[in-house]
């Protein structure tokens, strides 16, 4: 359904453009680190699977394993960068506010 002003959802403009900041610098964040933290965990991943699952599961572990952890990088960015763009927003607006006192 259409929001009452008729732009699909709305909210201010300013929580568009955190949301939309957040998700681009969650993709970038994510194509830096999941190399990284794919590399550092696969062998434990895969040698588990080996031991419990089988040798069957190892050559589909290293791809699922790597799309597991782009997935989880990508969400922690998200929300640690949206979440640290509103609290830089909430402290502006405190200090510009005079820190709460009349």
């Amino acid at each position: 359904m259409i929001g009452n002003n008729g732009n699909g959802g709305g909210g201010s403009p300013s929580n568009w453009v955190i949301k939309w900041l957040s998700i681009v610098l969650a993709v970038a964040i994510a194509f830096v680190f999941t190399p990284l933290i794919h590399g550092a965990t696969v062998d434990w991943v895969l040698g588990y699977m080996e031991e419990n699952y089988g040798s069957w599961m190892v050559a589909l572990g290293w791809f699922f394993w790597w799309i597991i952890v782009a997935m989880l990088t990508f969400l922690t960015s998200v929300l640690g960068v949206m979440t640290s763009i509103m609290l830089g927003q909430f402290f502006l607006f405190t200090m510009r506010s005079g820190g709460g006192g009349r």
